[in-house]
């Protein structure tokens, strides 16, 4: 994860970290290995003015999007968005 970030080497890494681990709340954890979170490859981010502030956690599946019309996001620190599939009573 100290690799981790949007360049291609820092995909690889986060892809890699994120094979290893167990799912849903197991990969808490990788957020805090890297001071700006983990953001799974599997995630989809179509907002230019999205913000992510200290170990933020986004899971696979993820969907963070701008509308027509739609102002910033920020996602303040220790956030974790997961996925509609994923569900703690499984």
């Amino acid at each position: 994860m100290y690799f981790a970030g949007s360049n291609a080497l820092g995909r690889f890494a986060t892809r890699m970290a994120v094979w290893v681990a167990p799912p849903y709340y197991g990969r808490i954890y990788l957020s805090r290995m890297n001071p700006r979170g983990c953001i799974s490859p599997n995630a989809t981010m179509y907002h230019p003015q999205l913000k992510t502030c200290r170990n933020v956690y986004i899971d696979d599946h993820v969907l963070i999007y701008r509308d027509n019309g739609g102002g910033p996001v920020e996602l303040a620190e220790g956030v974790r968005l997961f996925s509609r599939y994923h569900r703690a009573d499984r």
